[in-house]
């Protein structure tokens, strides 16, 4: 396969040109770890850019990777529009992203200590806002007077409320659902 997309960009810009212009809808193209891509596909990620800059209305490029795409094939350098780097979000930032909200109807209703335990247990994640709110929300719906460090712990912090959440999303699912979803979540495992 590497030798193929190397050998045959073009083949690539033409396929993905065929599939844009027989789509009414706008087409999202996802290269994700680009980090365990062989670095002689370059060529393939170059050709994907190429269509994506030819057509942008139409047809979307999002490359992840932990380190700057040029970094890590470069073949790459000058070929794609300058990154947008994101990172977990700090202490401070997830404070503001929690306390933002509710500044406006509960902000004297949330315990201090929740915050600063909530932030410290998801600085550094790479889902930290996802968890943030998952936790914000199962919190809320908790019923309790007050968004307290005790509630939160009683869940089990944010490692209980992510399990509570995954039982209640199973428990809506059907046998040939859960067969289903195990084997694509066993698919999309590796022995990293």
């Amino acid at each position: 396969l590497s030798t193929l997309l190397a050998d045959g960009p073009a083949f690539v810009s033409l396929l993905l040109e065929q599939i844009d212009g027989e789509s009414p809808r706008r087409t999202l193209l996802l290269v994700e770890d680009l980090e365990r891509w062989p670095s002689d596909t370059a060529p393939f990620v170059v050709s994907l850019a190429e269509v994506a800059a030819k057509t942008p209305r139409r047809l979307g490029l999002i490359i992840t990777a932990r380190r700057r795409p040029s970094a890590l094939m470069p073949g790459l350098q000058g070929a794609l529009p300058e990154p947008l780097v994101l990172s977990a979000p700090n202490t401070a930032e997830l404070r503001a992203a929690f306390l933002a909200p509710l500044a406006s109807s509960t902000a004297e209703r949330v315990d201090g200590g929740l915050v600063t335990r909530l932030a410290a247990d998801l600085e550094g994640q790479r889902s930290a806002l996802s968890l943030l709110q998952l936790v914000g929300a199962t919190l809320w719906r908790s019923g309790e007077e007050q968004l307290a460090l005790a509630t939160y712990e009683s869940l089990g912090g944010v490692a209980g409320i992510l399990a509570q959440h995954g039982e209640e999303r199973l428990g809506l699912w059907d046998g040939g659902e859960l067969h289903a979803a195990r084997e694509l979540l066993l698919g999309l495992c590796d022995a990293d």
